[in-house]
């Protein structure tokens, strides 16, 4: 990990450097007039200069990593990125913490510590139970041939092309370069390198699926589970259904009312939006 650390630590010290001379700018500069404009105006400058040089290290990298650190180290470039966008997170809060202290409300500070710490608690405090969780089949049930059926229901958001637009062809070979299995599998990876496994992509081309970095059982429970996914058909009004069901489980088990006459109320309040809808759009009931 030392490796991937060394391109963000150079603009650490450059931060580093910045926060020290601002600190003193900022404590000698005892006038309250135009301090407002003369903060934001150099946080603007900062951060812009900040973010230009992440972007360089992170678009420079590779060919850096190659000379700096070896063949053996190399792979470490994949993490660059997420290092990178931490060190610039931290010299922005370092920045503002300046400004705590010139305005003596350190107690937003204080918070800001402390809201971390409890965190850090959280997530350092039960080593014993880390990856005791998985990606696991849907419960199922098994039918007369002895085979569990595991049917999840699915939905989808889809790309489409408007009918009036005057760049249909241009549209389309958007929407095909877009849905590609090679684009689709490159944002993928470069988003789970930025952002860290928390923001695994889950593509719904299945060939990219299947070469983004899911562990092997998860990909396995993943492909297994594909084959029992029914597709919802959609009706007019049929947005209210999955909304007055949840209401309704929500009657019985928060208010214990009697799950028959929770689940009629809100067939009913399905039933009349579907009527309404059908109304709006001129089809017959």
């Amino acid at each position: 990990m030392s490796a991937c650390y060394r391109l963000p630590t150079l603009l650490s010290i450059v931060a580093t450097m910045f926060t020290e001379a601002w600190q003193i700018s900022a404590f000698t500069d005892g006038s309250k007039a135009g301090r407002e404009a003369f903060f934001s105006r150099v946080f603007g400058i900062y951060q812009g200069i900040m973010f230009m040089a992440a972007a360089g290290i992170i678009w420079l990298c590779q060919p850096i990593m190659r000379v700096y650190v070896g063949k053996e180290f190399f792979s470490a470039w994949e993490f660059v990125p997420l290092f990178t966008f931490a060190t610039i997170f931290s010299s922005l809060s370092n920045f503002q913490n300046s400004i705590y202290m010139l305005e003596m409300k350190s107690g937003l500070s204080l918070l800001t510590m402390a809201v971390g710490a409890v965190l850090n608690l959280i997530l350092n405090a039960a080593p014993e139970i880390a990856n005791s969780w998985d990606i696991a089949l849907m419960p199922g049930y098994e039918n007369d041939d002895g085979e569990v059926e595991r049917w999840s229901a699915g939905g989808a958001e889809s790309n489409f092309i408007f009918s009036d637009s005057d760049k249909k062809d241009e549209a389309w070979e958007f929407l095909k370069w877009w849905t590609d299995k090679d684009t689709q599998l490159a944002f993928g990876r470069e988003l789970e390198s930025v952002l860290g496994e928390a923001a695994r992509y889950p593509t719904a081309n299945i060939e990219a699926l299947a070469e983004l970095p899911w562990p092997v059982d998860d990909y396995s429970n993943l492909e297994s589970q594909w084959q029992w996914v029914e597709g919802t058909p959609q009706v007019l009004g049929g947005y209210f259904t999955g909304r007055h069901l949840d209401n309704a489980f929500r009657r019985v088990v928060n208010a214990n009312e009697n799950p028959r006459e929770a689940l009629q109320d809100h067939v009913r309040y399905i039933n009349d939006e579907m009527e309404i809808k059908r109304e709006e759009f001129k089809l017959s009931n």
